[in-house]
């Protein structure tokens, strides 16, 4: 497997932990556990954040590479 074929992986693996901890988080908040759920959102955040920064990565050596 490429190195990019691990990047999206990855990325596509965070996406699926993102919304299962976000998922998780409304479940809390039927339960009225609204700090565990706050918290949950907070880890989904920082999971889109890291997915994000890779995307962003791929895109500016993409577009770097199409320059030349």
């Amino acid at each position: 497997m490429t190195e990019l074929e691990q990047q999206i992986i990855g990325i596509i693996s965070a996406a699926g932990d993102s919304k299962g901890k976000a998922f998780e988080a409304l479940r809390k908040v039927k339960e009225s556990d609204y700090a565990q759920a706050r918290a949950l959102l907070e880890e989904s955040r920082k999971i889109d954040l890291e997915a994000h920064k890779i995307q962003t990565k791929l895109i500016t050596a993409e577009m770097s590479d199409s320059d030349e």
